[in-house]
Protein backbone atom coordinates (compact mmCIF):
# COMPACT_ATOMS: atom_id res chain seq x y z
CA UNK A 1 0.00 0.00 0.00
CA UNK A 2 1.26 3.64 -0.78
CA UNK A 3 0.53 5.46 2.19
CA UNK A 4 1.25 8.54 1.24
CA UNK A 5 -0.58 8.72 -1.19
CA UNK A 6 -3.94 6.85 0.18
CA UNK A 7 -3.33 9.11 3.33
CA UNK A 8 -4.35 11.95 1.15
CA UNK A 9 -6.94 10.77 -0.62
CA UNK A 10 -8.15 10.32 3.06
CA UNK A 11 -7.84 12.97 4.01
CA UNK A 12 -9.66 14.61 0.84
CA UNK A 13 -12.62 11.88 2.02
CA UNK A 14 -12.63 13.32 5.67
CA UNK A 15 -12.97 16.75 4.22
CA UNK A 16 -15.63 15.90 2.37
CA UNK A 17 -14.07 16.49 -0.81
CA UNK A 18 -14.62 12.83 -2.65
CA UNK A 19 -13.97 14.07 -6.30
CA UNK A 20 -10.31 14.94 -5.18
CA UNK A 21 -10.23 11.78 -3.26
CA UNK A 22 -11.66 9.24 -6.03
CA UNK A 23 -9.18 10.29 -8.73
CA UNK A 24 -6.29 9.17 -6.15
CA UNK A 25 -7.84 6.38 -5.47
CA UNK A 26 -8.56 5.53 -9.05
CA UNK A 27 -4.18 5.73 -9.53
CA UNK A 28 -3.76 3.69 -6.88
CA UNK A 29 -5.89 1.08 -8.01
CA UNK A 30 -4.22 0.89 -11.32
CA UNK A 31 -1.13 0.31 -9.15
CA UNK A 32 -2.45 -1.75 -6.73
CA UNK A 33 -5.96 -3.41 -7.82
CA UNK A 34 -6.53 -5.70 -5.11
CA UNK A 35 -6.10 -3.55 -2.26
CA UNK A 36 -8.96 -3.99 0.17
CA UNK A 37 -9.05 -0.66 1.56
CA UNK A 38 -8.59 1.15 -1.97
CA UNK A 39 -11.92 -0.16 -3.04
CA UNK A 40 -13.33 0.47 0.84
CA UNK A 41 -12.84 4.07 0.61
CA UNK A 42 -13.82 4.18 -3.11
CA UNK A 43 -16.77 3.03 -1.94
CA UNK A 44 -17.21 5.57 0.80
CA UNK A 45 -16.72 8.52 -1.89
CA UNK A 46 -19.17 6.71 -4.19
CA UNK A 47 -21.84 6.30 -0.96
CA UNK A 48 -21.20 10.09 -1.01
CA UNK A 49 -22.10 10.71 -4.48
CA UNK A 50 -25.09 8.54 -3.85
CA UNK A 51 -24.01 5.88 -6.57
CA UNK A 52 -24.80 3.19 -4.25
CA UNK A 53 -24.80 0.20 -6.71
CA UNK A 54 -21.12 1.10 -7.78
CA UNK A 55 -20.54 1.71 -3.75
CA UNK A 56 -22.06 -1.84 -3.25
CA UNK A 57 -19.53 -3.29 -5.62
CA UNK A 58 -16.83 -1.95 -4.96
CA UNK A 59 -17.80 -3.02 -0.51
CA UNK A 60 -17.82 -6.68 -1.95
CA UNK A 61 -14.60 -6.57 -3.28
CA UNK A 62 -13.25 -4.86 -0.53
CA UNK A 63 -14.47 -7.06 2.23
CA UNK A 64 -13.64 -10.18 0.50
CA UNK A 65 -10.15 -9.70 1.15
CA UNK A 66 -10.96 -8.02 4.43
CA UNK A 67 -13.59 -9.65 5.54
CA UNK A 68 -14.07 -8.29 9.52
CA UNK A 69 -11.91 -4.67 8.83
CA UNK A 70 -13.82 -2.03 11.08
CA UNK A 71 -14.43 0.59 8.76
CA UNK A 72 -15.22 -1.63 5.94
CA UNK A 73 -17.81 -3.53 7.75
CA UNK A 74 -18.92 0.39 8.96
CA UNK A 75 -19.38 1.55 5.49
CA UNK A 76 -21.77 -1.83 4.45
CA UNK A 77 -23.83 -0.96 7.75
CA UNK A 78 -23.74 2.59 6.47
CA UNK A 79 -24.98 1.32 2.72
CA UNK A 80 -27.36 -0.88 4.04
CA UNK A 81 -28.90 2.50 5.99
CA UNK A 82 -29.18 4.55 2.72
CA UNK A 83 -30.89 1.12 0.93
CA UNK A 84 -33.25 1.11 4.06
CA UNK A 85 -32.19 -2.03 4.93
CA UNK A 86 -32.17 -1.97 8.66
CA UNK A 87 -32.38 -5.02 10.34
CA UNK A 88 -28.63 -5.54 7.53
CA UNK A 89 -27.50 -2.38 9.30
CA UNK A 90 -28.40 -3.82 12.73
CA UNK A 91 -26.62 -7.30 11.96
CA UNK A 92 -23.81 -5.47 10.42
CA UNK A 93 -23.17 -3.24 13.61
CA UNK A 94 -23.61 -6.07 16.29
CA UNK A 95 -21.16 -8.01 14.31
CA UNK A 96 -18.86 -5.09 14.68
CA UNK A 97 -19.46 -5.13 18.07
CA UNK A 98 -18.79 -8.78 18.46
CA UNK A 99 -15.00 -8.33 16.79
CA UNK A 100 -14.45 -4.96 19.04
CA UNK A 101 -16.91 -4.20 22.15
CA UNK A 102 -15.59 -0.75 22.43
CA UNK A 103 -15.73 0.26 18.83
CA UNK A 104 -18.08 3.24 19.22
CA UNK A 105 -18.68 3.74 15.73
CA UNK A 106 -21.16 1.26 15.71
CA UNK A 107 -22.78 1.98 18.27
CA UNK A 108 -23.41 5.81 16.49
CA UNK A 109 -24.54 3.76 13.62
CA UNK A 110 -26.78 2.03 15.67
CA UNK A 111 -28.19 5.77 16.68
CA UNK A 112 -28.29 6.56 13.49
CA UNK A 113 -30.39 3.50 11.95
CA UNK A 114 -32.81 3.99 15.37
CA UNK A 115 -32.99 7.88 14.24
CA UNK A 116 -33.65 7.42 10.54
CA UNK A 117 -37.08 5.33 11.78
CA UNK A 118 -37.65 7.41 14.30
CA UNK A 119 -36.91 5.53 17.36
CA UNK A 120 -35.37 8.90 19.25
CA UNK A 121 -35.15 6.45 22.68
CA UNK A 122 -32.99 3.93 20.99
CA UNK A 123 -31.04 6.12 19.51
CA UNK A 124 -30.02 8.27 22.70
CA UNK A 125 -29.01 5.01 24.35
CA UNK A 126 -27.11 4.43 21.95
CA UNK A 127 -25.78 7.81 22.05
CA UNK A 128 -25.00 7.69 25.73
CA UNK A 129 -23.25 4.20 25.51
CA UNK A 130 -20.64 5.92 23.10
CA UNK A 131 -20.56 8.85 25.47
CA UNK A 132 -19.08 6.44 27.96
CA UNK A 133 -16.17 5.75 26.11
CA UNK A 134 -15.65 8.03 24.44
CA UNK A 135 -16.86 10.98 26.12
CA UNK A 136 -14.74 13.84 24.09
CA UNK A 137 -15.01 12.44 20.84
CA UNK A 138 -16.30 15.11 18.17
CA UNK A 139 -18.62 12.52 16.14
CA UNK A 140 -20.21 11.20 19.67
CA UNK A 141 -21.23 15.28 20.40
CA UNK A 142 -22.42 15.62 16.87
CA UNK A 143 -24.67 12.23 17.86
CA UNK A 144 -26.00 14.30 20.97
CA UNK A 145 -27.01 17.34 18.66
CA UNK A 146 -28.75 15.23 16.13
CA UNK A 147 -30.84 13.82 18.88
CA UNK A 148 -31.60 17.06 20.01
CA UNK A 149 -32.53 18.46 17.07
CA UNK A 150 -35.21 15.21 16.81
CA UNK A 151 -36.63 16.59 19.81
CA UNK A 152 -36.77 19.98 19.12
CA UNK A 153 -34.39 21.01 21.47
CA UNK A 154 -32.44 23.36 19.43
CA UNK A 155 -30.78 25.33 22.26
CA UNK A 156 -29.12 22.11 23.57
CA UNK A 157 -28.15 20.89 20.22
CA UNK A 158 -26.28 23.85 19.52
CA UNK A 159 -24.18 23.21 22.64
CA UNK A 160 -23.37 20.01 21.95
CA UNK A 161 -22.26 21.45 18.24
CA UNK A 162 -20.04 24.07 19.71
CA UNK A 163 -18.19 21.73 22.47
CA UNK A 164 -17.05 20.10 19.13
CA UNK A 165 -15.96 22.91 17.92
CA UNK A 166 -13.93 23.46 20.69
CA UNK A 167 -12.31 20.22 20.62
CA UNK A 168 -11.06 20.70 16.84
CA UNK A 169 -12.27 24.10 15.45
CA UNK A 170 -11.52 22.96 12.07
CA UNK A 171 -13.54 20.14 12.00
CA UNK A 172 -15.59 20.32 9.05
CA UNK A 173 -19.18 18.30 10.33
CA UNK A 174 -19.20 20.05 13.78
CA UNK A 175 -19.05 23.52 11.73
CA UNK A 176 -21.43 22.45 9.42
CA UNK A 177 -23.49 21.10 11.83
CA UNK A 178 -23.78 24.72 14.12
CA UNK A 179 -24.54 25.75 10.53
CA UNK A 180 -27.83 23.72 10.20
CA UNK A 181 -28.91 24.48 13.90
CA UNK A 182 -28.18 28.41 13.43
CA UNK A 183 -30.62 28.11 10.09
CA UNK A 184 -32.90 26.40 12.14
CA UNK A 185 -32.29 29.41 14.94
CA UNK A 186 -32.73 31.94 12.48
CA UNK A 187 -29.03 33.16 13.30
CA UNK A 188 -28.36 33.39 9.54
CA UNK A 189 -25.61 35.45 9.76
CA UNK A 190 -23.51 32.80 11.82
CA UNK A 191 -24.79 30.06 9.98
CA UNK A 192 -23.69 31.60 6.46
CA UNK A 193 -19.93 32.16 8.02
CA UNK A 194 -19.73 28.83 9.11
CA UNK A 195 -21.01 27.64 6.00
CA UNK A 196 -18.84 29.24 3.95
CA UNK A 197 -15.95 27.79 6.06
CA UNK A 198 -16.68 24.44 5.19
CA UNK A 199 -17.14 25.31 1.54
CA UNK A 200 -13.54 26.27 1.85
CA UNK A 201 -12.51 23.07 2.37
CA UNK A 202 -15.50 20.94 0.56
CA UNK A 203 -16.87 22.77 -2.47
CA UNK A 204 -18.46 19.72 -3.57
CA UNK A 205 -20.33 18.89 0.22
CA UNK A 206 -24.03 18.24 -0.72
CA UNK A 207 -25.05 18.84 2.71
CA UNK A 208 -23.45 22.00 2.72
CA UNK A 209 -24.85 23.39 -0.54
CA UNK A 210 -28.22 22.43 0.80
CA UNK A 211 -27.68 24.49 3.66
CA UNK A 212 -26.26 27.74 1.43
CA UNK A 213 -29.34 27.51 -0.71
CA UNK A 214 -31.51 27.56 2.75
CA UNK A 215 -29.48 30.80 3.11
CA UNK A 216 -30.25 32.00 -0.69
CA UNK A 217 -33.93 31.48 -0.26
CA UNK A 218 -34.27 33.21 3.10
CA UNK A 219 -32.51 36.55 1.52
CA UNK A 220 -34.84 35.95 -1.29
CA UNK A 221 -37.88 38.21 -1.59
CA UNK A 222 -40.40 35.84 -2.92
CA UNK A 223 -38.73 32.82 -0.97
CA UNK A 224 -37.76 34.51 2.19
CA UNK A 225 -41.35 34.28 4.34
CA UNK A 226 -41.91 31.00 3.11
CA UNK A 227 -39.05 29.60 4.25
CA UNK A 228 -39.27 30.93 7.83
CA UNK A 229 -43.22 29.48 8.00
CA UNK A 230 -41.33 26.40 7.17
CA UNK A 231 -39.08 26.39 9.74
CA UNK A 232 -41.37 27.49 12.33
CA UNK A 233 -43.80 24.34 11.74
CA UNK A 234 -41.03 22.20 11.09
CA UNK A 235 -39.47 23.03 14.58
CA UNK A 236 -42.95 22.13 16.60
CA UNK A 237 -44.06 18.37 17.16
CA UNK A 238 -46.62 16.81 15.31
CA UNK A 239 -49.76 17.59 17.32
CA UNK A 240 -48.23 21.69 17.69
CA UNK A 241 -48.04 21.71 13.84
CA UNK A 242 -51.11 20.26 12.98
CA UNK A 243 -52.83 22.55 15.85
CA UNK A 244 -51.22 25.41 14.09
CA UNK A 245 -52.24 24.37 10.65
CA UNK A 246 -55.86 23.84 11.76
CA UNK A 247 -56.10 26.84 13.74
CA UNK A 248 -54.95 29.16 10.73
CA UNK A 249 -57.95 27.80 8.69
CA UNK A 250 -60.65 28.27 11.61
CA UNK A 251 -59.24 31.84 12.14
CA UNK A 252 -59.83 32.58 8.46
CA UNK A 253 -63.11 30.75 7.93
CA UNK A 254 -64.51 32.49 11.34
CA UNK A 255 -63.43 35.86 10.23
CA UNK A 256 -64.87 34.99 6.64
CA UNK A 257 -68.19 34.21 8.32
CA UNK A 258 -68.41 37.26 10.63
CA UNK A 259 -67.76 39.66 7.27
CA UNK A 260 -70.71 37.99 5.93
CA UNK A 261 -72.67 38.08 9.14
CA UNK A 262 -72.08 41.81 8.81
CA UNK A 263 -73.13 42.50 5.65
CA UNK A 264 -69.25 42.77 4.00
CA UNK A 265 -69.51 39.99 1.28
CA UNK A 266 -66.32 41.87 -0.65
CA UNK A 267 -64.23 41.98 2.17
CA UNK A 268 -65.24 38.01 3.27
CA UNK A 269 -63.96 37.03 -0.28
CA UNK A 270 -60.45 38.75 0.23
CA UNK A 271 -59.91 36.91 3.83
CA UNK A 272 -61.09 33.82 2.16
CA UNK A 273 -59.03 34.25 -0.83
CA UNK A 274 -56.04 35.50 1.30
CA UNK A 275 -56.66 32.19 3.41
CA UNK A 276 -56.32 30.03 -0.18
CA UNK A 277 -53.50 32.57 -1.55
CA UNK A 278 -51.52 31.11 1.58
CA UNK A 279 -52.15 27.64 0.80
CA UNK A 280 -50.70 28.14 -3.02
CA UNK A 281 -47.53 30.41 -1.89
CA UNK A 282 -46.54 27.14 0.18
CA UNK A 283 -47.22 25.17 -2.41
CA UNK A 284 -45.46 26.65 -4.99
CA UNK A 285 -42.82 27.82 -2.43
CA UNK A 286 -41.39 23.75 -2.34
CA UNK A 287 -40.73 23.46 -6.28
CA UNK A 288 -39.32 27.03 -5.97
CA UNK A 289 -36.77 25.88 -3.27
CA UNK A 290 -36.17 22.70 -4.95
CA UNK A 291 -35.47 24.41 -7.89
CA UNK A 292 -32.80 26.70 -6.46
CA UNK A 293 -31.04 24.06 -4.53
CA UNK A 294 -30.61 22.03 -8.01
CA UNK A 295 -28.61 25.35 -9.57
CA UNK A 296 -26.56 25.75 -6.13
CA UNK A 297 -25.55 21.40 -6.42
CA UNK A 298 -24.99 22.11 -10.56
CA UNK A 299 -23.13 24.89 -10.63
CA UNK A 300 -21.76 25.90 -7.40
CA UNK A 301 -18.59 24.28 -7.86
CA UNK A 302 -17.80 26.42 -11.22
CA UNK A 303 -18.42 29.63 -9.57
CA UNK A 304 -15.08 31.35 -9.19
CA UNK A 305 -16.97 33.67 -6.23
CA UNK A 306 -16.47 31.04 -3.12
Amino acid sequence: MDEIQFNLAWQAYRQGNTSAAQSRLCELLAQSPNEPMYHGLLAACLMQQHRLTAAQYELSIALHGEPNNAFLLNRQASLHILQREYQLAIDTCQHMLQLDPMDISALLLLADIYQTTENYDQQLSYVQQAHALEPNDIDVLLAYADYFINIKDLNTAKQYALDAIKIDPSALNANLAVANIDLKLGNIESAENHTKFVMTYAPDSKACLQIFAAIKAIKNPLLGLWWKANNFLDNLSQLRMVLVLISGYLMFNLAAQILRDLDQPSYATVVSSAWLLIVIYSWVGIPLYHKMLKKELADFKFNPNY
